[in-house]
């Protein structure tokens, strides 16, 4: 008897241990857009959040790029007006060249923008995964608990009825 008490207190405190409910390091923010509803729980049995940051980096991703197409269209006005005129002016010419390293850097940003937005969004599947595996392992070990519990209980039985 002593025995199947002890068997069940250490699977007790192994599946507490392994179904921990809060997520070191995390703060609830928005939900993901791209992993579907919002009420959708994550493993932990919270609601879902974004430790990572990635909606923000969407949203900084987003803005960029609205923003630089902006900036695209009047790079293309200005040098139309260029065009236009029979000889640019060295200001005008100057303009021009500033709007376009301007233009320039700012595809290199966005570029930096999109690499850590998939690595993130990476780094967030795999957080989800490793929960799951946690998950699984401590219902594993719930069930490997309750069947000792039950052989033990169901040998106790044989002796006391025979």
């Amino acid at each position: 008897m002593l025995g199947s008490a002890a068997r069940v207190l250490v699977v007790l405190a192994a599946t507490s241990a392994l179904a921990q409910t809060a997520q070191p390091g995390t703060t609830l923010r928005t939900s993901i857009p791209s992993q579907g509803s919002s009420g959708k729980a994550d493993p932990a049995g919270q609601s879902s959040s974004d430790p990572l940051g990635v909606s923000a980096i969407r949203e900084r991703v987003d803005d960029m790029q609205s923003t630089l197409s902006r900036m695209r269209g009047v790079l293309t006005q200005m040098e139309a007006r260029a065009g236009g005129s029979k000889a640019p002016d060295s200001l005008t010419r100057a303009n021009l060249d500033m709007w376009e390293l301007m233009v320039g850097h700012l595809d290199k940003e966005l570029q930096q923008f999109r690499d850590a937005l998939a690595v993130r969004e990476d780094m967030e599947v795999r957080r989800v995964a490793m929960y799951k595996q946690a998950d699984a392992k401590a219902a594993a070990a719930a069930r490997a608990g309750q069947a000792a519990w039950d052989s033990e209980d169901n040998s106790a039985r044989r002796q006391s009825a025979s």
